[in-house]
């Protein structure tokens, strides 16, 4: 296709197989014509080059021989992929009208990981029992007394007074009335209620419903006054439904559960559009103070994350979107404020506070997450500083208990280990916690072949010392029936502890050349090392070219370092060495699928009996599903968040020293 000529100070960009074009500035980057087209590729440096996730290919005009490349697309591209045209769309300035091509979407990244409706539900039950209920949450979930915040009660409409039976004494009296007077007598309500705040798309739906219905159900918020919130046409009140969002930095969780069974319907998660502006915060941050536009831009893309979770928990579980009445959403503070569109203040400095931390409560449409019935209420839980959000009081919900719903007794740790990893410290008498950057390496953010968990990421590396023949050497455990297609962090952190034990990686992180690698590892795989122009990298597979580069290693070894120096130092402050610990909780996504040895072995925990290691999954999506099944639970959650004792790593003085300490792998 010809794109036609623009002779003024701007350029047209036709974006294939979307088929879209619009038109911009000349001097913008090929990334902000994405971003007008609403095509959304990953760019987890948060737009400086350096991680090389966002490439698009130029299909007019095509490059030429005397065409001068940026820096970063030397470092990231190699001299076919510039010939053919491939750049990075964050680097690259559109200068004339053109032609792209975008193969890699935000959006294709999750849906190509995708099922249709009737596999999905097929792989429902051992999907939730793998990602969900594990023995701890079961447990925890199952002993609960059936006590949800949300209350229906039937009225039978030929046990009241309908108008034409009214006395002349009753002239005064209304429809409503006739309904609402048998709810005031409930003694199980134990308060009045307050009809005062009822949506007038239900009152406007009411003629419908007591003209033509013999029995209706009111649906009532206890935790707001008694508060009517709907009524609905018969018997509904088997129908109870409460969803919890988990709004990570990378990634959005979704789980919907059954209010009266207390069990968890359907799950879901995918990607936070947001990484398009970065993959952590502190990028995120940046670009949203810069003016309110911004802002609002990234709460555009976490509202399209999750209603995209919405549609698909409500199409897994075929439950009547309408029977939804509350939304649970937990993250850390930052996350949360981005969410609500709050920009908070004074990002600069070490020392800030947030705009809020108390809890929020919105209707479904106020915030944005218009797929739920306007009756639908969103639960923003609170936060407990500025670094520690209401994720890491979610996960304390979850695991400050025993099954009996009795503080623990003895001395834990539970480390959240992702992007923003928490680290919360608690025994008989206290609780601390702190947040440390990790970043998002451990997920596959800034590894040059890192990707998220889904089919064709590898997600273990062995290598075989022992192995007859270079080709059996090394093993490489893939996700699904398919080629591998990049690592995920699994993947790289599995492939590093094999790198130590194997003496191929030194302490400093720095890959060895072959000739130091013992000689059985050095016949069997220094075909694999590539030293180009002082690059050094070890090919994991050729074809395609996945590879772990030096620079990946160094990724991990910051992220290994932020989150062992956390936990060393909130130790510290409570004086428990890592000895005294009766168990350490290690939730998130790299921590509840990945061998616990390789945990150590790498040093991203501290080193500690591995039987006291305790995989937990998504313990924060947990602790809102327990704030969701109970009012006794929400108080537990209002009250720990005024207990629970936040550190500011930033300007603890032992921190910086214990940070360089743990920047060392350990010695195998």
């Amino acid at each position: 296709m010809e794109v036609e000529t623009n002779k003024n100070n701007k350029a047209k960009v036709y974006i294939v197989p979307m088929e879209i074009e619009v038109e911009i500035n000349k001097g913008k980057t090929i990334i902000e014509a994405l971003d007008k087209a609403g095509v959304m590729v990953e760019a987890t440096c948060g737009r400086k080059g350096t991680c090389g996730k966002c490439r698009v290919k130029i299909l007019s005009p095509p490059p030429t021989i005397t065409q001068q490349f940026n820096p970063a697309e030397k470092k990231h591209l190699t001299d076919k992929e510039l010939e053919e045209g491939i750049t990075l769309s964050c680097i690259r300035k559109v200068q004339e009208d053109m032609i792209i091509e975008v193969k890699d979407t935000i959006d294709d990244k999750d849906n190509k990981n995708k099922t249709t409706s009737n596999k999905i539900n097929n792989k429902l039950k051992n999907q939730i029992k793998k990602e969900v209920q594990h023995d701890l949450e079961i447990q925890r979930l199952k002993n609960l007394e059936l006590d949800s915040n949300i209350q229906k009660l039937k009225v039978k409409l030929s046990d009241t007074n309908g108008l034409l039976e009214l006395e002349s004494k009753e002239i005064n009296s209304s429809e409503f009335d006739r309904i609402v007077e048998p709810l005031r007598e409930r003694a199980d309500l134990k308060a009045d209620i307050d009809v005062g705040y009822i949506g007038l798309d239900v009152l406007q739906k009411l003629p419908e419903t007591i003209f033509t219905e013999d029995e209706i159900t009111a649906v009532i918020n206890t935790e707001n006054n008694n508060r009517v919130i709907n009524f609905e046409k018969g018997d509904t009140t088997g129908k109870k439904y409460g969803i919890v969002i988990d709004i990570g930095t990378t990634g959005v969780k979704g789980y919907l559960a059954d209010l009266n069974k207390k069990e968890i319907l359907s799950y879901d998660s995918m990607l936070n559009f947001q990484v398009t502006y970065g993959g952590d915060i502190i990028s995120r941050l940046n670009y949203a103070v810069e003016n309110k536009e911004n802002s609002k831009t990234l709460q555009d893309l976490v509202l399209k994350s999750i209603n995209k979770v919405l549609d698909r928990l409500i199409h897994i579980s075929g439950v009547n979107k309408e029977y939804i009445y509350e939304t649970v959403v937990v993250g850390n503070t930052t996350m949360l404020h981005l969410f609500l569109d709050i920009v908070p203040t004074h990002t600069n400095s070490l020392v800030y506070k947030p705009i809020i931390k108390h809890q929020v409560i919105l209707n479904s449409r106020e915030v944005g997450l218009n797929i739920l019935p306007s009756h639908s209420s969103i639960i923003v839980l609170p936060s407990i500083s500025a670094t520690v959000g209401a994720d890491a009081l979610a996960v304390t919900m979850t695991l400050l208990m025993d099954k009996n719903g009795l503080r623990k007794a003895g001395k834990w740790a539970i480390i959240d280990i992702g992007t923003n990893g928490e680290i919360i410290i608690f025994d008989n008498e206290k609780i601390i916690t702190c947040s440390t950057a990790a970043g998002p390496a451990f997920e596959g953010g800034k590894i040059k072949h890192g990707m998220r968990v889904k089919e064709g990421a590898i997600r273990e590396v062995k290598i075989n010392k022992n192995a007859n023949s270079k080709t059996n050497a090394l093993k490489l455990d893939v996700i699904g029936e398919s080629d591998p297609v990049g690592i995920s962090g699994t993947g790289i952190v599995s492939a590093i502890s094999e790198f130590l034990i194997n003496g191929i990686v030194e302490k400093n992180a720095r890959i060895k050349n072959p000739e130091e690698w013992p000689t059985k590892i050095r016949k069997l795989l220094e075909d694999r090392y590539v030293n180009n122009n002082g690059e050094v990298s070890f090919v994991l597979s050729i074809s395609p070219e996945i590879t772990i580069t030096q620079q990946d290693i160094i990724e991990i070894q910051l992220a290994k370092g932020a989150i062992n120096a956390g936990i060393m130092t909130a130790l510290k402050e409570r004086d428990i060495s890592i000895e005294d610990l009766d168990g350490i909780y290690v939730a998130g996504a790299l921590g509840s699928h990945i061998d616990r040895e390789y945990l150590i072995n790498t040093g991203i925990l501290p080193p500690v009996d591995i039987e006291k290691i305790i995989p937990i999954g998504n313990a924060a999506g947990e602790g809102g599903l327990l704030f969701l099944n109970s009012r006794n639970e929400r108080k537990l959650a209002y009250n720990l968040a005024n207990e629970i004792e936040a550190i500011n790593l930033a300007i603890h003085q032992g921190f910086k020293k214990t940070f360089s300490r743990s920047l060392y792998f350990p010695t195998t």
